[in-house]
């Protein structure tokens, strides 16, 4: 087995040029160069995803025949990780990142070490001239059955490294030991709040995440939707030219978290604040005048209680 004390793994679907650059973040890292899975969902560019190996030398491309989702292309790189690769870390990362220098580095040298504490994660910053939070720690928001992130939107500035709730699925920094056995992300979802449903499993199990202010990382946010969208921070966003891909995984998503993790009285408490919230997005929605999303709103909320609901 080759022996490497990180593996990255990267999840590419028609993004060669997020996935080279983030390489080439990765590249300029201190200390021992990571080795890096990239788990590929059926792009058309295949022929450039080679190139990269002359390029990067401790590099395996996996290559799936169609698209299986992010969760289910993440498991299957660890997977692989973990039959042919021996290390400490594996570190899940979007493939629109670039990493900074010495955040690998600082991920490791600051990570706690008690038992308990499974997973780290750095500080996320837009990338952009003026960088903003996109992450700085989160915590579970169940009103919306999402999450709320610490400072999101707001300038750059120093915040205290601690214990969190929430890791964004974007850059996920795993103690090895603990994924031999365990399924990262649940197979049931294609995108979106995996990394919610994954956090609720951790926090249930009484294990650790810990936000490491220090290790930093810059996101092209949501690089898996159109570039027009990429600075929208706010997915449901009426505006957002692609809610409707959007709403129509996310809200179902949240709704079988519900299903999955609550029972009797949480169970049916959640789901109705969840179709609250829904039912203000709706209403926004028609405000802006978008009948189409304000209809699919109502109808996942309907079909989430078994309701058949026609136009």
């Amino acid at each position: 087995m080759i022996k490497n004390n990180t593996v990255i793994i990267l999840v590419n679907y028609n993004g060669f040029d997020d996935t080279r650059n983030c390489i080439k973040s990765i590249k300029q890292s201190i200390g021992e160069l990571p080795f890096i899975v990239i788990v590929d969902n059926a792009s058309k560019d295949l022929d450039k995803l080679e190139l990269l190996k002359t390029d990067y030398e401790l590099l395996k491309i996996i290559y799936n025949e169609e698209n299986i989702g992010f969760g289910k292309a993440n498991n299957i790189g660890v997977d692989w990780a973990l039959k042919n690769l021996e290390t400490n870390y594996i570190f899940l990362l979007n493939n629109d990142t670039v990493v900074e220098q010495d955040s690998i580095e600082k991920l490791i040298d600051n990570f706690p070490s008690d038992a308990e504490t499974i997973l780290a994660t750095p500080k996320i910053l837009t990338y952009e001239e003026k960088p903003r939070i996109w992450y700085g720690g989160g915590y579970f928001n169940f009103f919306k059955m999402s999450v709320n992130i610490n400072k999101v939107g707001q300038n750059n500035h120093k915040l205290k490294s601690k214990y969190v709730d929430f890791a964004s699925g974007c850059a996920l920094f795993f103690k090895t030991e603990y994924l031999k056995s365990y399924e990262i992300f649940d197979s049931a979802f294609f995108m979106y709040d995996e990394d919610v449903e994954l956090c609720l499993n951790l926090k249930k199990e009484k294990k650790k995440i810990y936000f490491i202010n220090e290790s930093i990382i810059f996101h092209k946010c949501q690089g898996s939707q159109k570039e027009s969208t990429r600075k929208e921070i706010n997915q449901l966003h009426p505006k957002n030219p692609n809610l409707k891909f959007y709403l129509s995984l996310t809200i179902p998503n949240r709704f079988y978290i519900i299903d999955k993790h609550f029972t009797s009285y949480d169970k049916h408490k959640r789901k109705i604040t969840l179709s609250v919230y829904c039912f203000s997005k709706a209403v926004q929605y028609l405000i802006y005048g978008n009948l189409e999303m304000a209809f699919l709103t109502i109808k996942i909320v309907f079909k989430s209680f078994n309701i058949k609901l026609s136009k």
